[in-house]
């Protein structure tokens, strides 16, 4: 069987791992350049850890990542509650903080290792679906018969657009920004930390490697709607970004499937982003 999977973000190489693992080998295209050095999520869930077990890519995410042991609350700069975030099975019940792009560099190195290689560079232009086959007509000219195609290139999907599939739903207003930062005393190394103001404003502290930090807010600036102080000794990324909750009408079409967040997406809080797909 010839499956392509469009999109080599997270959900897209575990279901090139999946299949892989399953003795079908995929191909596999991205339009970006190169393995992105940007990390948009934060934390894996052991639901994801037990998922990749199968395939050795969890052995990797628990060696390089942070295991979170405690979510501590703050009310302004007054800490009010602190939880236990072990299910207590086993050394894979902690959410692990790991940034984006090493959790695809680990997924990645698993598919190189079968002989999968991702095409980056390659774009998606149009499909054409037949009664036995389905045809990807690229950016570069080509047209390649497939079996089936697996969309996961993110809420601006070419391949939802190309099956003229709805994605209903609606955009928050408010404006919510995140800052990667360095911070070698910050007093919360491995737990998750809530700040809460009278206001509404929130603002979170996630640990994503030894003194790296990602910091978010419902506000336009996360440094500074963190009401604990919090020393930056670098300030490796910032930005500002809207949530969008939409869902696909369908989640395939024919020989097409939808997954990730071309078929999904939600607020990101509580990794429902990256973990669900």
């Amino acid at each position: 069987m010839r499956v392509l999977i469009v999109g080599a973000g997270p959900t897209g190489l575990t279901a090139a791992v999946e299949l892989a693992r399953q003795g079908l080998i995929p191909t596999i295209i991205d339009q970006r350049s190169n393995l992105s050095s940007l990390s948009r999520a934060v934390g894996i869930l052991p639901k994801t850890i037990q998922i990749l077990k199968k395939s050795g890519v969890s052995g990797t995410l628990l060696s390089k990542g942070i295991q979170i042991k405690k979510f501590w609350i703050y009310d302004q700069d007054r800490k009010t509650a602190s939880i236990s975030l072990n299910s207590g099975k086993n050394e894979s019940g902690y959410l692990i903080g790991l940034p984006q792009d090493r959790t695809e560099a680990a997924l990645r190195d698993n598919l190189l290792n079968v002989g999968v290689k991702v095409k980056y560079g390659t774009k998606l232009e149009n499909l054409y679906q037949e009664s036995d086959k389905i045809i990807a007509s690229l950016e570069s000219g080509a047209e390649i018969p497939f079996d089936l195609i697996i969309g996961a290139d993110g809420i601006k999907s070419k391949t939802r657009e190309c099956i003229g599939v709805e994605f209903c739903g609606f955009d928050l207003q408010e404006t919510w920004s995140i800052a990667d930062i360095i911070s070698l005393t910050w007093q919360h190394a491995t737990d998750f930390t809530l700040c809460t103001s009278h206001d509404g404003t929130v603002a979170v502290v996630i640990p994503l490697e030894k003194n790296r930090y990602r910091v978010i807010s419902n506000t336009e600036n996360a440094i500074e709607a963190l009401a604990i102080p919090i020393e930056v000794h670098e300030l490796l990324d910032e930005g500002q970004f809207q949530i969008s909750i939409r869902q696909a009408r369908n989640y395939c079409q024919g020989r097409v499937y939808l997954a990730g967040d071309a078929a999904h997406c939600q607020s990101p809080v509580g990794g429902r982003g990256m973990n669900l797909g």
